[in-house]
């Protein structure tokens, strides 16, 4: 397995509804996060936006890029989002 360059993370206060509440019907998680962690997300999002900046976004590549919020829900010691680059399958290019 390809090991991630993460841009960044930030811990999450809590999910509502609690995980333990989610199943097939739950259509919207809230992520709440403190001033200070939601200011790492901030710069966190910055990062990878000027890393995909420096692409030519008429090429593949470019039009590829995303940006990825991985959100850990059951993590070692606490929730968190990882922010990571991305990229969308060439089939949904539009």
């Amino acid at each position: 397995m390809a090991i991630k360059k993460t841009f960044g993370t930030c811990d999450v206060v809590r999910f509502l509804p609690a995980i333990e509440n989610i199943d097939n019907s739950t259509q919207v998680i809230n992520s709440h996060i403190t001033y200070g962690e939601a200011l790492k997300l901030h710069h966190s999002l910055g990062k990878a936006l000027d890393k995909i900046s420096t692409y030519k976004m008429s090429s593949i590549e470019g039009k590829c890029a995303t940006v990825n919020l991985a959100v850990h829900l059951n993590g070692k010691s606490k929730e968190r989002i990882s922010i990571l680059e991305g990229k969308t399958p060439k089939a949904q290019l539009k």
